[in-house]
């Protein structure tokens, strides 16, 4: 996963739902790139999400993240499976520490 303070909400790659035989909700749409394009996407609920000790269950959006793991591999880094977005990072009261790179969680 990579943090993603930009994302409003927590994203997985859209080939994990069948992997994770998730079934999508009547909810889809698009999801809005900085370029100004747009991604299809679905909803699918996930259970027990877990990020280090902590749980989160909720409906997450699964969308087409090759693009972004197309220039991520450009730099030799490891391919992403989502984004942790603002969702996450709120409820938890996640700080960041860029100079250490820690991502610190907190249970409310």
């Amino acid at each position: 996963m990579a943090i993603d303070t930009a994302a409003n909400m927590t994203t997985f790659r859209m080939d994990l739902m069948d992997k994770l035989e998730l079934k999508a909700k009547e909810t889809t749409g698009y999801s809005n790139r900085v370029t100004g394009s747009h991604l299809p996407l679905k909803v699918a609920h996930v259970k027990d999400f877990r990020v280090g000790d902590l749980s989160y269950n909720f409906d997450a959006d699964f969308v087409d993240l090759s693009p972004p793991n197309e220039g991520i591999s450009a730099i030799r880094e490891p391919a992403i499976d989502g984004l942790l977005g603002m969702d996450f990072l709120l409820k938890w009261q996640a700080v960041i520490d860029c100079q250490e790179r820690v991502l610190i969680i907190r249970n409310p």
